[in-house]
């Protein structure tokens, strides 16, 4: 289930109907939910692409032709004889209408020069990146991806808590390992405590969360607090993460 961002799909999703965006990059810190955001407004948008969306994961990849070649192995495309590569997707690609989704992007300079030359030759082609920071595309429009808004630890009451984004995600994710867990009047506040340690970062909070299968709330926040769990969950963030930044 995909939880919250209501406001960002409809924002995403409106620039890339306009006819004068031609790519879109969302940014922000892994683990924000950047990959996840992205899918879920691609495939909103697929009536909108005649020719389909294609989702291409860029992640541990630093080849400098990675892109096109991604995408030449996703659609099917052979190099045209004496062409580059990327002349080679310019060229089955010029009439498409087609909307890519390059997860994990991140700095590198080589690719960059190659999507520019993509959407430059491609009138059709609408490109959505997911980076942790922006990269140098040629009139990209840049939108940034926070963690999930938190309500406050000191003035919220139940109803805050149990509307809140971060908890949603929390609750959801916990049931899916403990069917019995349910947000409550005791456990709220340490919810919403485990969310803020986490500073309400999707990834986080769904890794914590999977550990509800062998504990509650309470021993859930005494193990972040005391620093260990955190620091696993940070590890894997920095490291599996990368695919669902």
């Amino acid at each position: 289930i995909f939880v919250g961002r209501t406001d960002l799909i409809r924002e995403i999703t409106g620039l890339l109907k306009q006819g004068d965006t031609r790519v879109v990059s969302l940014v922000g810190p892994g683990g924000a939910g950047k990959s996840r955001l992205a899918l879920r407004t691609a495939r909103g948008l697929q009536p909108e692409f005649a020719d389909g969306t294609f989702i291409i994961n860029l992640a541990s990849r630093q080849e400098a032709d990675m892109v096109p070649r991604e995408i030449a192995a996703i659609l099917g495309i052979e190099p045209y004889p004496g062409r580059s590569l990327t002349d080679s997707v310019v060229g089955a690609l010029h009439e498409q209408e087609i909307l890519l989704l390059l997860d994990n992007l991140e700095q590198y300079e080589l690719p960059v020069v190659d999507i520019d030359t993509l959407v430059s030759g491609c009138p059709g082609l609408k490109v959505l990146v997911t980076s942790r920071e922006a990269p140098a595309l040629s009139n990209a429009r840049v939108i940034r991806v926070p963690p999930l808004a938190l309500p406050s630890q000191e003035t919220a009451n139940f109803a805050a808590i149990r509307d809140s984004e971060c908890v949603q995600l929390f609750v959801d994710r916990a049931q899916t390992v403990r069917e019995d867990f349910e947000l409550s009047q005791e456990n709220a506040g340490e919810t919403l405590q485990i969310c803020h340690r986490l500073q309400g970062l999707p990834l986080a909070i769904e890794l914590a969360a999977s550990r509800m299968r062998s504990m509650n709330t309470t021993k859930l926040l005494q193990r972040i607090l005391k620093g260990g769990l955190l620091r696993k969950i940070d590890v894997n963030i920095n490291a599996a993460g990368i695919n669902r930044a």
